[in-house]
């Protein structure tokens, strides 16, 4: 008889409330790389933008290189975000990056400065940066 009530306290027993499910990290990070995904776009057009404009103008290295930097850059973005992989995310972030900071200093060295140019290259620097931390 005892070990029934004992039984009957413990279903009766009101359970502790359930805690919410903590936030997945995954969902977090996911913000993170469509921020710096985004960010990157608008600094690979912005590169685009000028690379077009120097052709136009007639000076054409700088031209070139820079429809060069996007397609390159428009591969790995597009190939970091069809992965699953993370280190493949990472890398369509690494690629921005590096050529961001290649811009900058072009515009310091080779060319005249450009503030069209500068800003696509320190927008790809921080979308790449966001592209790598989100993983």
């Amino acid at each position: 008889m005892k070990k029934g009530i004992m039984t009957q306290l413990s279903n009766s027993a009101p359970s502790a409330p359930a805690s919410p499910p903590p936030q997945s990290p995954t969902t977090a990070s996911g913000k993170y790389s469509k921020a710096g995904f985004i960010v990157t776009i608008i600094g690979v057009l912005i590169t685009f933008i000028a690379a077009v404009v120097y052709l136009a103008t007639g000076d054409s290295v700088p031209g070139i290189v820079g429809i060069l930097f996007v397609i390159i850059m428009a591969v790995f973005l597009r190939r970091g975000q069809n992965s699953t992989d993370i280190k493949t995310k990472q890398l369509a972030g690494l690629i921005p990056f590096f050529f961001g900071w290649i811009i900058m200093i072009l515009i310091g060295t080779v060319l005249a400065f450009d503030p069209l140019v500068l800003a696509g290259g320190l927008l790809l620097v921080m979308g790449g940066i966001t592209l790598v931390v989100g993983k």
